[in-house]
């Protein structure tokens, strides 16, 4: 993922969890990350660690490689980062 911004990142976990109605309090449960990490981590205010990506995709039912999958993917199609509907 050495050419995603963390936008990207950001932007793709947002908009999972808004497609499968997750809220912060179901995330803070399913990934045992406090919901303010989670907050920072969607509006890309940190950068999260490995652990905390692998974490945060396990809650949507997705390997570290298909969460790469699904960033790459939303990239290409503008959904997220430049020109998208995400944080730039």
């Amino acid at each position: 993922m050495s050419s995603v911004r963390s936008a990207d990142v950001a932007c793709t976990f947002r908009e999972l969890r808004a497609a499968r109605g997750y809220s912060l309090h179901d995330m803070e449960a399913l990934t045992a990350l406090k919901r303010q990490t989670v907050s920072k981590v969607e509006r890309a205010l940190v950068v999260p660690r490995i652990d905390t990506v692998f974490r945060m995709a396990a809650a949507f039912g997705l390997s570290f490689e298909g969460f790469a999958g699904e960033v790459r993917q939303r990239t290409r199609r503008r959904q997220c980062g430049r020109g998208g509907r995400g944080g730039n």
